[in-house]
């Protein structure tokens, strides 16, 4: 019963981060040619497995706290070639492998890092040459972001509010969005806490690669 609510929990919240990327990347979808974007592969946390063999995840971390199943749609090579939406052929059945302070997705015989609390890990974290600690703040991580590259007021896009997000919580942030190199449909979510006594980063999202990616 417990694995139905959570499933459950997780699906809604799945379906909820679904809408804000859909905002974030329609606000932000004329801006993907004139500024840079992140690709997984540049993204650096020590001692973490970004991509590879399902088998060496487990022999790594051991068996995830929680597991679940969910569909995602492939993207559909005709929206790259013509730049228009076209609605995916089929979808792939995915599994979510949830530890403590990581999140990663499963399909066939590859895993990747799908979500970070970086308050909860001591691991150095570098994203494209930006080095990324539990006391970094919104305007700290603008200010590098910018430098390289990576923002602009202009045309990136963000979300102020509260999310229902890896924790189901009610928490105000400020969620940034950025372009990923692996899949140009799709953004790395960056949230922080937004209070007035903590503006501090909380955690990082990565969409599933589906380009030149896990997904086949």
């Amino acid at each position: 019963m417990k694995i139905n609510l959570f499933s459950l929990m997780v699906t809604k919240t799945r379906f909820l981060r679904f809408i804000i990327c859909f905002l974030l990347i329609s606000y932000g979808s004329n801006a993907q040619n004139p500024r840079k974007a992140i690709s997984m592969f540049d993204v650096k946390p020590q001692g973490l497995m970004i991509v590879g063999p399902y088998s060496q995840l487990i022999k790594q971390y051991g068996e995830p706290n929680n597991r679940f199943f969910s569909k995602i749609n492939p993207i559909n090579k005709q929206c790259i070639k013509h730049d228009i939406d076209v609605a995916p052929k089929n979808q792939v059945l995915c599994e979510y492998l949830v530890y403590d302070a990581y999140e990663y997705i499963h399909i066939g015989d590859s895993v990747q890092l799908v979500f970070i609390d970086i308050r909860k890990t001591d691991f150095p974290l570098m994203i494209e040459n930006i080095p990324i600690t539990k006391t970094m703040t919104q305007n700290e991580f603008l200010d590098i972001a910018r430098q390289n590259g990576l923002w602009s007021d202009s045309l990136s896009c963000y979300y102020i509010g509260t999310i229902d997000s890896h924790y189901y919580t009610d928490t105000d942030v400020m969620c940034y969005g950025i372009d990923i190199k692996e899949d140009p449909y799709s953004t790395v979510l960056i949230t922080f806490y937004n209070q007035k006594k903590d503006k501090r980063i909380w955690w990082i999202e990565f969409p599933i690669m589906r380009l030149n990616g896990i997904v086949h």
